[in-house]
């Protein structure tokens, strides 16, 4: 997910440099197109102020889609983080529990209550947030 909003903070940073360079281009032109329209008294050449500020405004939009992509992407490896870390915690939770129940048991053994998939998703959740984590700093750094 971090590749492809960098991925797309690199295009809109493209869009938004080609978009100056559109409204440098314009500022050149601007006054043969003003004389050409005021010569033909035609309706169907733009206006270039109207051009430029839509351009300006499409230059702020898209400054404002850059910083809420980076605070989208931000709070999502915050919410991915947060809910592994309470799954950890939970499973964390119920092999204390278990273990008590199974103190407290003579007659049940340890491996009728921990399975080989109960030790495979622990350790899976385990990994996982400890990539997210590595994952979550990098991009703090980066920052």
């Amino acid at each position: 997910m971090e590749s492809q909003t960098k991925a797309l903070i690199t295009q809109l940073s493209k869009c938004e440099s080609d978009i100056n360079k559109a409204v440098q281009e314009l500022e050149k032109n601007i006054k043969g197109i003003n004389e050409k329209r005021r010569q033909s008294g035609r309706e169907d050449i733009p206006d270039p102020i109207k051009l430029i500020k839509r351009i300006t405004a499409l230059e702020i939009a898209l400054s404002t889609l850059k910083q809420q992509c980076t605070t989208i992407s931000n709070q999502r490896s915050e919410i991915v983080l947060k809910v592994l870390s309470s799954q950890c915690d939970t499973v964390s939770q119920v092999n204390k529990m278990l273990d008590m129940t199974h103190d407290n048991d003579p007659y049940s053994s340890r491996d009728d209550i921990f399975d080989e998939s109960w030790e495979t998703m622990t350790r899976t959740l385990q990994e996982q947030k400890a990539f997210v984590q590595v994952g979550h700093e990098e991009s703090r750094i980066a920052k």
